[in-house]
């Protein structure tokens, strides 16, 4: 192995070493704080708020197949209720369009 190697390995541990720690707090505190019910329901919800933080200004800037897409993402998540169907529809649908239109 390389210098650069070495770097690059002591770069991963470095940056993976605070998400560890996090995730690691995240437990602590659970164990050692009693979480009430609007605690909880509150980050239940946090994901999908999150989700949405990421999703929506793409979809903003999505061209209309884009926009078919994601609207074929709902309907299959509505309908099945599987995340991996609907990931799998919406990105057969996108590549179709776009293999069409180029």
């Amino acid at each position: 192995m390389n210098v650069d190697s070495y770097y690059i390995t002591l770069v991963i541990i470095l940056m993976a070493l605070p998400v560890w720690l996090v995730r690691l707090a995240g437990f602590w505190m659970a164990r050692h704080f009693k979480l009430n019910k609007v605690f909880m329901t509150w980050l239940e919800c946090l994901p999908g708020c999150i989700l949405m933080a990421i999703v929506a200004p793409l979809l903003l800037q999505a061209d209309w197949i884009g926009r078919i897409a994601a609207a074929s993402v709902i309907v299959v998540m509505i309908k099945t209720d599987k995340l991996l169907y609907a990931m799998i529809v919406g990105m057969v649908v996108a590549a179709m369009g776009h293999a069409i239109i180029i």
